[in-house]
């Protein structure tokens, strides 16, 4: 995180919905992101990242990858939340899986308010439109970084020309391979 110290610059916090971020890569994009290059391009274009989090939710098979990825986001500046799936039997028999992160990160949004001018959002769930509508009407500026396929068109519709593509931001995101 790069942190620029100019007080006229915005003071930007970041919310990364881990699940959305994971599966937008993975399904939608097939190329992998490096959350701290995002920090760098929003620092670069947006203003000073003040505050970053990363929601995690772990399932009960939390393996060695998962949490050599979540000590590396702390150790590069996240904030790191992580909630326990819940797993339910749904009524055909099969399990089924639910997280709520989107309630944790909604909840800091604003117990954070005052900590920051802009908020950017990395997810694509459509559950965050009025939050996002709301955080504006108070005065915040909003951003939101997704992918086209994954966004929801009511997040879209709220976020308008502060949406960016992670597709087009490729060359300066990207995970480097090696």
């Amino acid at each position: 995180m790069t942190n620029s110290p100019n007080k006229n610059r915005k003071r930007i916090a970041v919310f990364i919905d881990g699940s959305s971020f994971y599966y937008l890569q993975r399904d939608c994009l097939r190329w992998w992101i490096d959350p701290s290059r995002i920090l760098d391009w929003i620092d670069d274009n947006l203003g000073s990242v003040t505050d970053a989090n990363y929601y995690a939710s772990l399932g009960q098979d939390n393996n060695n990858n998962q949490h050599g990825y979540l000590t590396a986001l702390a150790h590069n500046g996240f904030r790191v939340v992580t909630k326990n799936v819940k797993i339910f039997d749904r009524p055909d028999g099969t399990k089924g899986y639910k997280t709520s992160v989107e309630i944790d990160i909604i909840i800091d949004m604003f117990n954070t308010i005052d900590n920051y001018d802009e908020v950017v959002l990395v997810s694509g769930s459509g559950e965050y439109a009025k939050v996002m509508e709301t955080l504006r009407a108070r005065g915040k500026s909003i951003f939101v970084i997704s992918t086209k396929g994954v966004i929801g068109s009511d997040l879209l519709f709220v976020a308008g020309s502060n949406f960016r593509d992670l597709a087009d931001m490729r060359p300066d995101v990207e995970k480097n391979p090696n």
